[in-house]
């Protein structure tokens, strides 16, 4: 059985996000752990499970990161996959092996942008 999605008028495809996206403005880095290259840049949009790091370094789609964002005085550190990257713009990152500790950073992070969001 086909599940039934609305779609708007324009849209290709319907929106199948995991978690709602937040715009947020956070100095962020990246190393590449093979090499130990270091990206830096800023993320623009953020959710529980990935963020967009815009950056004019990108890796490749899969590549995987170790990813730093700071934010309001906290940091949060996570691996990330490359789920995207666009040259010279930056790359969506999927968050992956996150701990607990850094996952109620999220948390907070998260619940405080979406007080901030309009409904």
């Amino acid at each position: 059985m086909l599940s039934q999605r609305t779609v708007a008028a324009g849209q290709r495809y319907p929106e199948a996000r995991k978690a709602p996206r937040y715009p947020i403005s956070a100095p962020a880095h990246a190393v590449e752990p093979l090499t130990g290259r270091k990206i830096t840049g800023w993320v623009s949009v953020i959710s529980r499970s990935g963020c967009y790091f815009r950056t004019a370094d990108t890796e490749k789609a899969e590549s995987i990161l170790r990813l730093c964002i700071e934010w309001r005085g906290f940091v949060f550190e996570t691996w990330a996959r490359t789920v995207h990257a666009i040259a010279a713009d930056g790359m969506g990152l999927a968050f992956i092996d996150t701990e607990p500790a850094q996952l109620e950073i999220l948390a907070r992070w998260i619940a405080d942008l979406a007080e901030q969001s309009p409904q």
